[in-house]
């Protein structure tokens, strides 16, 4: 079964980073709970996957929509009109399992399965992990490769750097 490396570093910096290998058959959400992993982080906020993202584009937009919809989060038209503005700056965006079903934006990314998106070596995207803090990553496709038979997947086969801290006042 094939396989993909991601080389995953946060958006500002090149270290800390880490490789995530996993199998065609995994899913976004897969991929997410793996770097969550990789980062010893609390898997406890909403995340999104963003394709077709310009990298300098991808500083501040989901706070600017995310805190207007969370400010006026009663209003369920206004919040949906805010994050369609999301989706149409960002392309197509795949949203954590548990997002607000009612809004039908994006994909499911536990529905997502990594070989249905066609990735190849060289392909980038977007990593939104709790958007009131907004932690940005920028996933790149390393490698491709074959599954091995025994090995448990998702694997971590790299990383470099010192962790990052979830919350800033961690000690």
């Amino acid at each position: 079964m094939k396989t993909y490396t991601f080389h995953i570093r946060t958006r500002r910096h090149k270290t800390p980073w880490y490789e995530i290998e996993l199998r065609e058959d995994q899913s976004l959400d897969d991929l997410n709970n793996a770097i969550q992993d990789a980062l010893g982080w609390d898997n406890d906020h909403l995340y999104s996957f963003s394709f077709r993202f310009k990298e300098e584009d991808f500083e501040g937009v989901y706070g600017q929509y995310m805190e207007e919809a969370i400010d006026d989060e009663e209003d369920s038209d206004t919040r949906k009109a805010i994050l369609h503005g999301l989706l149409e700056r960002n392309g197509i965006v795949y949203l954590s399992p548990n997002y607000d079903e009612d809004l039908d934006l994006g994909e499911r990314s536990a529905e997502t399965k990594l070989g249905e998106l066609r990735l190849k070596e060289g392909d980038f995207f977007g990593y939104l992990f709790d958007f009131g803090d907004e932690h940005r990553f920028v996933i790149s496709v390393l490698a491709e490769g074959e599954s091995e038979h025994g090995k448990r997947y998702p694997a971590i086969v790299g990383k470099a750097g010192r962790g990052l801290k979830q919350y800033n006042d961690e000690d």
